[in-house]
């Protein structure tokens, strides 16, 4: 049941109609000038939380495809390295590289003591090529272009009930991915026509 009136109030008050008599809605304070009806729970603290991870779910796919794609899990299996360290292997950039190992700091990928040396944690483990059962081929294809820009057109999708791979991507999927191989998962790869 509702339980201020400042928050709360029938659809009556809603519409400005004269508010019920207070014993008809004991939860109602009429004291105010305005009425509110609602019908969902206040959120939570933890519910905004929840939230927040869900809007910034985009920034955390790009960041574990971007793990994947530079092999942090490989590299840091074989011991704590800092930024520059896998900049070089790899050949990017020591301060973007810098950046993203912050932010898979902050995903709880990796651990920093020092600021500067990282070292792998349990969850980085599931991107390691060599494990059974590796996220890893997974991680770079879903946050691969063929699969991220027909999401980033969901709303065209739910105006229009029209598929929005071909606008996003200029081809329909797997004609898309038979040009663009290296963005699918192994298990993708065994979908596309023979050819």
């Amino acid at each position: 049941m509702p339980k201020t009136g400042a928050d709360r109030a029938t659809l009556q008050c809603l519409l400005g109609t004269t508010p019920p008599e207070a014993s008809a809605l004991p939860w109602v304070d009429y004291t105010t000038e305005k009425y509110i009806m609602t019908t969902a729970l206040e959120a939570t603290d933890k519910d905004f939380e929840r939230m927040m991870q869900m809007l910034t779910g985009f920034f955390q796919t790009q960041i574990v495809g971007a793990v994947a794609t530079y092999s942090i899990a490989d590299h840091l299996a074989m011991g704590p390295a800092t930024a520059e360290q896998i900049a070089t292997i790899e050949g990017t950039d020591s301060i973007a590289t810098f950046r993203l190992l912050r932010a898979c700091a902050s995903l709880g990928l990796v651990a920093c003591g020092d600021g500067l040396t990282f070292t792998a944690t349990p969850l980085l483990g599931t991107l390691r090529t060599n494990v059974p059962g590796s996220l890893h081929s997974l991680a770079k294809a879903w946050s691969a272009p063929g699969h991220w820009l027909p999401w980033g057109r969901f709303l065209d999708a739910m105006r229009t009930s029209q598929p929005q791979t071909v606008p996003a991507l200029g081809a329909a999927i797997w004609d898309y991915y038979a040009q663009q191989k290296a963005q699918l998962s192994p298990m993708q790869c065994t979908a596309l026509p023979p050819g």
